[in-house]
């Protein structure tokens, strides 16, 4: 475990009451091997299980010797495809049928289901592929999490004004860390999220406010 304290004056005895703990030890990296050996699994669901970055993701798979090039996908087309039928026809075809199954589909989400269609409809038919996927924060669950984010955000923020440091700047981040929430998670979605936009105008304080009190 590692332990971060902000205040380098706090006590441990102090910080022990309220700790921000990362968990990169043992277990993390026997998760961590055991998601990379899903074939299933892309770096972005390894990293939302994690509760890390994909990037964070990438660097312990390096650390921990594990190729992560090896495991994507090989285009469907090069899989056993029908010839006769071109690639830009069929890749439209599979892309159709997924669609039928799931209206509302990313390009994340394309590429999971029919691995190889993105990268090359988005070269040979940009606009056909565009007016069909959405992007993957404007997706009904982003503001489902949006919602419940928001909540934790509140309450952190009404925490912070009832026992937080007030010589303090509120920042994002900092309310984040109180919230329990990845702030990487916020910072990735946040303009897709008008209201926790919002919030944060109203109550995190800029340097130049900071330095006008």
């Amino acid at each position: 475990m590692r332990y971060r304290r902000s205040d380098p004056r706090q006590s441990f005895e102090e910080y022990l009451k309220k700790p921000c703990i990362s968990n990169r030890g043992f277990i993390y990296e026997q998760h961590l091997k055991e998601y990379l050996s899903d074939p299933e699994l892309s770096l972005n669901a390894i990293a939302d299980l994690l509760g890390v970055g994909a990037n964070t993701v990438g660097q312990y798979a390096k650390k921990n010797g594990i190729d992560v090039k090896k495991r994507r996908k090989a285009s469907c087309y090069s899989c056993g495809a029908d010839k006769s039928e071109g690639k830009t026809a069929y890749y439209k075809r599979r892309v159709q049928e997924e669609l039928q199954k799931t209206p509302i589909m990313s390009c994340r989400d394309l590429k999971e289901r029919v691995p190889g269609a993105y990268e090359w409809l988005i070269r040979k038919e940009p606009d056909w592929i565009h007016a069909r996927l959405i992007h993957e924060f404007d997706k009904p669950r982003w503001n489902e999490w949006g919602e419940a984010a928001l909540a934790e955000l509140k309450a952190a923020y009404a925490e912070i004004q009832s026992s937080g440091d007030k010589r303090k700047r509120v920042t994002i981040s900092w309310l984040a860390r109180v919230a329990g929430i990845n702030r990487d998670d916020i910072y990735g979605r946040l303009r897709y999220l008008s209201e926790m936009q919002k919030f944060f105008d109203d109550v995190c304080e800029t340097r130049s406010t900071n330095y006008d009190r």
